[in-house]
């Protein structure tokens, strides 16, 4: 009897564990947080084969960070549907 009752339920995937979505989540956001912090050491090497001027390399910078961080909600939004 408990060896139907264990094949009857369904088996969880490991993802649906909140303390797996949190490391995740946390990892994620490290590996972006990573693009961010070391921006400045491609600022020259950019300026450098373009000739565009380093205040335009950090506008698109700046522009980058804001769609990305104001884009969160509506990435939540399709993820809870």
């Amino acid at each position: 009897m408990a060896a139907q009752t264990a094949a009857a339920q369904p088996r969880q995937s490991v993802l649906r564990n909140p303390w797996v979505q949190l490391v995740t989540g946390i990892v994620c956001m490290a590996m972006v947080a990573n693009l961010q912090y070391g921006w400045t050491v491609f600022v020259e090497p950019i300026n450098a084969s373009t000739g565009w001027k380093i205040s335009a390399i950090q506008v698109s910078f700046a522009i980058f960070v804001l769609v990305e961080t104001w884009l969160v909600p509506f990435e939540a939004a399709l993820v809870d549907r």
